[in-house]
């Protein structure tokens, strides 16, 4: 049988103007508490949670603009480029730069610029273990717990720390992750708008969902060739349409930028036709060599079938999902720069980011009553909101759609960490995201001990 989301469901009294009902948040002292409680309630029932404390053994409050220049000043870290405020991360460049580089500008509160997830390896080379911590988190390793106690249930996959600056508010746009989430704030504030899993068919992502998992995991559909190609196309109809206003304007450095984005599509074309050239073509000596293999690889086929059964039937995350923010990054695709202060002259012959990945909705938020003809059914009246001080943390279970909009922090806040007066528009956190459980089969919701895997 078709299998739905059956976890936590948000109620009708829960509105717009909502914040957590008490319920839902919950005081942690030093990241103990009941770990077994916090299990039952929250994780097994996909069921986001604001806490209040801190986690024991973590040295965050001395987590300084200055502290982490010093520890890292030469860490080579990739940041995201926008062209100015109010526009969405996501949409601009990736560039590589030193730690102290990117430090001096926060410093000096330039919110073109945001850390977010960093390309890592996937495995250890000497043991061939995941890789949790990037470089930067690796060297300050010891001021955090790698597991909150009371999430000792779940399985470790990557650890995160996000800085930027914005007086007035920069958001991530509306998302979901792949991962179970935990959000600690430590500088700023963080303005979390959410909607559950089961929503997702009417959140216009830009990928076609498939299918909502028992443990919130989103599925979408895989393009076929021929959609591929028309997606591709349309990229190109789009660039040339952007390189013909440029050249009428004048606008060298968008032309440069239109015709590096142009040269990438031709490429992608040409690597889709090698990829996707007809078996017509193939001479009847290759197309023998082929058929010997062929019985072989049915066999492989279906023992690689067998082995992943189980994980299919419970969700596990996509081979090809690096969609949360960041996701998996190719170091080679962004610039190295040694200073930030003549960017754009860096960029200009650098494409900008692909289109936004599957699991990002079209919808940009506040929501208004004039997008509604565009988005006639998207659930507004479903929004939870939550807001995030210095101090305080969220569990958000994977499949969760969240758009965050990060700024200042208030003024009276007694959490902020030391150099809050220095600048005081910058906001940084740091995450945590943990492989989703996996929910029993019997009855589409969780078992006393969710499997994982």
């Amino acid at each position: 049988p078709h299998k739905k989301y059956k976890s936590y469901l948000l109620v009708s009294t829960m509105s717009t103007s909502t914040l957590f009902v008490k319920e839902d948040e919950i005081v942690v002292d030093g990241g103990e508490g009941d770990g077994g409680f916090f299990e039952r309630e929250f994780i097994e029932k996909r069921r986001p949670c604001k806490l209040i404390g801190k986690l024991r053994d973590a040295k965050f409050h001395d987590w300084t603009l200055s502290y982490l220049k010093e520890k890292c000043p030469d860490h080579i870290i990739t940041i995201e480029h926008r062209n100015g405020e109010g526009v969405n991360f996501g949409q601009g460049h990736r560039i590589r730069v030193p730690m102290g580089e990117f430090i001096k500008h926060m410093q000096k509160e330039d919110n073109r610029f945001y850390m977010s997830t960093q390309p890592r390896e996937l495995k250890e080379e000497d043991t061939g273990e995941p890789v949790v911590l990037d470089p930067v988190l690796s060297t300050l390793k010891d001021d955090f717990p790698l597991i909150p106690s009371f999430l000792s249930s779940l399985q470790i996959s990557t650890c995160n720390l996000w800085i930027g600056a914005s007086k007035v508010g920069s958001s991530s746009g509306l998302h979901h992750d792949y991962h179970d989430n935990l959000y600690v704030v430590l500088k700023g504030k963080k303005r979390f708008r959410l909607f559950p899993p089961s929503l997702a068919r009417s959140m216009y992502t830009y990928g076609t969902v498939e299918e909502i998992k028992p443990n919130g995991q989103i599925i979408y559909k895989v393009l076929s060739a021929q959609q591929k190609l028309v997606e591709l196309q349309k990229k190109e109809k789009e660039v040339i349409e952007q390189l013909d206003v440029a050249r009428s304007s004048g606008d060298k450095e968008e032309m440069l930028r239109a015709e590096a984005d142009l040269e990438r599509i031709m490429e992608a074309m040409l690597e889709f036709a090698e990829e996707n050239v007809e078996e017509d073509y193939l001479d009847e000596e290759e197309e023998n060599v082929k058929e010997d293999y062929r019985d072989e690889e049915e066999r492989e086929e279906e023992e690689e079938e067998d082995e992943e059964e189980e994980e299919e039937e419970y969700g596990a995350i996509n081979a090809n999902d690096d969609d949360d923010i960041g996701g998996t990054l190719d170091s080679e695709l962004s610039p190295l720069v040694d200073s930030l202060d003549n960017i754009n002259e860096a960029l200009a012959t650098f494409p900008a980011l692909d289109s936004p990945p599957n699991s990002f909705s079209k919808v940009p938020l506040p929501f208004s009553k004039d997008m509604r003809n565009t988005f006639p059914n998207f659930p507004i009246e479903e929004q939870l909101t939550c807001t995030l001080n210095a101090g305080e943390m969220l569990y958000l279970p994977n499949g969760w759609f969240h758009e965050v909009t990060s700024m200042a922090a208030n003024e009276d806040n007694d959490n902020e960490i030391l150099d809050a007066i220095e600048a005081p528009s910058v906001h940084i956190a740091f995450n945590y995201w943990f492989t989703p459980p996996l929910i029993g089969k019997d009855d589409g919701n969780t078992s006393k001990k969710a499997k994982r895997q």
